[in-house]
C-alpha cells in the first residue's frame, strides 16, 4: 500500500514538472516572439546606438538619447552614418531641418520623421536595411540613396510625398506599405521614379490644379490604388501609348477626375473590386486627341457606384469604332447613385460603351439610384447568369445575351 503511494507520489510530481515546465516553455516562447517582432528590441542596445526620446527637431541634441555600453543617457551630439542603429520611437516626430547623412534607421510604427522643402537625406550603405520604414517618411525635400544602400517600407510603413514633382524614391515596397502623393499644385507630369511596383498607392492632392499626366509609366500597384482628389486638376493614366495598369487589389474614386487615355488602346486589369463614391473617371476622354482611343477595363470583383460619373466614351470625332470603351465585368453590378454614361458626338457608330457580363455563374445587376443615359450596350456572355431581380438599364443602348448566357428578372419593365 505505502509503494503504490509513494508510486503514484512520484507520478504526481512528474506530471506537474511536466506541466510546468510547458508553461514555462510556452512563456519564454511569447517572450522571444514580442521581442523578435519588435525592431527596437529584436538586438539588445550596444554601445554608439542612437533613440529619440521626444518629438522636436532631428539636428537638435536634445531630440536624442544614446546608448554609452551600460545606459541611455543625454546624447551629446545627433546621430549620423558614423553611429550605430538609430530608432525612432513610438509616438515621436521628428524634423530634419538641415541636411544630414544616415544609416541604420528604423522609423517604427507610430513614430513619423518630416522631410523639410530645400533639405537632404543621404541614405549611406551600412548594415541590413539602411531605413526600415514601420510609421512615417514624409518628403518635402530630396532623398539621395547611395550605391547599395537600401530602402524598405514594411507593413503599415508609409511614404508621403509632399511636394509638387520632384523624385520617389526606390524603394521596396513591402505588402501593405503605402505610398502617398500629396502635394502636387501645378505640375503636369508624374514624379521621377513613378515606374516602381507599389504595394498600395494613394493620390490624395486637393491643391491640384493641372492636369497630370502618368504617360504610361504607372504599370504595377500589387495592392489597392486609391484616388482621394485631384482638385480641380485630373490624372490621365496615359495619353497615346497601348500598355496595361495591373492592380492586385481594389480601385477606388472619391474625388477628383481620372481619365484612362485619348487615343491609345490601355488596358487596366483590377483583381479586386471598383468602387466610385465621387468624382469622375473617363474611360475615352476627349481632351486633347478628341478621344478616340479604344480602352478597356477589366474587373474581377465587384463594380460599384455610388455618386459621380462613369463616363465610358466622349469621343469627338466621327470615325467608326474610334472612342470605344470596353468594361467587363466579373463580379456583381450594383449603381446606387451618380451616373453613368458616355458623352460622344455620334455614338450611333462610334463613342459608345460596351459593358460585358463574364463570370462563368450567377452576378447580380441591381440599381437602385442613380442614373444610366445615352448609349452603353450591355451583354451577358457565354455560361454568365445574370440576376437582375427587379433592375433593369436605361438608356439607348443594347442589351444581349449570348448563346450559353441565361437572364434572372422580376421586373415587369423587363
Amino acid at each position: 500500500m505505502h509503494q503504490k503511494q509513494r508510486l503514484s507520489f512520484r507520478l504526481l510530481l512528474r506530471f506537474n514538472f511536466a506541466v510546468s515546465s510547458i508553461a514555462i516553455l510556452i512563456t519564454l516562447g511569447f517572450i522571444i516572439f514580442f521581442q523578435l517582432s519588435n525592431p527596437k528590441n529584436a538586438n539588445a542596445a550596444v554601445l554608439g546606438d542612437y533613440r529619440s526620446k521626444a518629438s522636436g527637431n532631428w539636428n537638435a541634441t536634445t531630440s536624442w538619447e544614446c546608448f554609452n555600453g551600460t545606459s541611455w543617457v543625454a546624447a551629446a551630439s545627433t546621430p549620423t552614418s558614423g553611429d550605430n542603429v538609430i530608432t525612432i520611437q513610438n509616438g515621436n516626430i521628428l524634423t530634419i531641418t538641415a541636411s544630414i547623412t544616415v544609416d541604420q534607421v528604423v522609423i517604427n510604427s507610430g513614430s513619423q520623421v518630416n522631410l523639410n522643402s530645400g533639405i537632404t537625406l543621404t541614405i549611406a550603405n551600412g548594415t541590413g536595411t539602411d531605413i526600415d520604414v514601420l510609421g512615417l517618411l514624409s518628403n518635402a525635400g530630396t532623398i539621395n540613396i547611395n550605391a547599395s544602400a537600401s530602402l524598405a517600407f514594411a507593413s503599415g510603413g508609409r511614404y508621403m510625398h509632399n511636394q509638387n514633382l520632384g523624385t520617389l524614391p526606390i524603394a521596396t515596397w513591402n505588402s501593405g506599405s503605402t505610398c502617398e502623393i500629396t502635394g502636387y499644385t501645378n505640375g503636369t507630369s508624374e514624379p521621377n521614379n513613378f515606374g516602381q511596383s507599389f504595394a498600395n498607392l494613394t493620390w490624395n492632392c486637393p491643391s491640384q490644379s493641372a492636369k497630370v499626366n502618368f504617360h504610361g509609366s504607372l504599370i504595377s500597384v500589387l495592392g489597392n490604388l486609391n484616388i482621394s482628389s485631384t482638385g480641380t486638376g485630373y490624372l490621365k493614366i496615359c495619353q497615346g501609348t497601348n500598355s496595361t495598369l495591373n492592380i492586385g487589389g481594389n480601385f477606388s474614386l472619391q474625388s477628383g477626375k481620372v481619365t484612362v487615355t485619348e487615343n491609345s488602346n490601355w488596358i487596366i486589369n483590377v483583381s479586386g473590386n471598383f468602387d466610385q463614391s465621387g468624382g469622375s473617371f473617363y474611360m475615352a476622354d476627349s481632351t486633347g486627341a478628341s478621344g478616340s482611343g479604344t480602352p478597356t477595363l477589366n474587373v474581377s470583383g465587384d463594380f460599384s457606384l455610388s455618386s459621380g460619373v462613369f463616363n465610358m466614351a466622349s469621343y469627338t470625332g466621327t470615325s467608326a469604332g474610334k472612342g470605344i470603351g470596353t468594361f467587363n465585368l466579373t463580379g456583381n453590378f450594383t449603381q446606387t447613385g451618380g451616373t453613368l454614361s458616355e458623352t460622344a458626338t455620334a455614338s450611333a457608330i462610334s463613342g459608345y460603351g460596351n459593358i460585358y457580363f463574364v463570370k462563368s455563374g450567377t452576378q447580380i445587376f441591381s440599381v437602385t439610384g442613380g442614373a444610366m443615359s445615352n448609349t452603353i450596350n450591355f451583354t451577358v456572355n457565354n455560361s454568365s447568369i445574370l440576376d437582375m431581380g427587379t433592375s433593369y438599364p436605361t438608356g439607348s443602348g443594347s442589351f444581349s445575351v449570348l448563346g450559353g448566357g441565361a437572364l434572372l428578372m422580376a421586373s415587369l419593365a423587363g
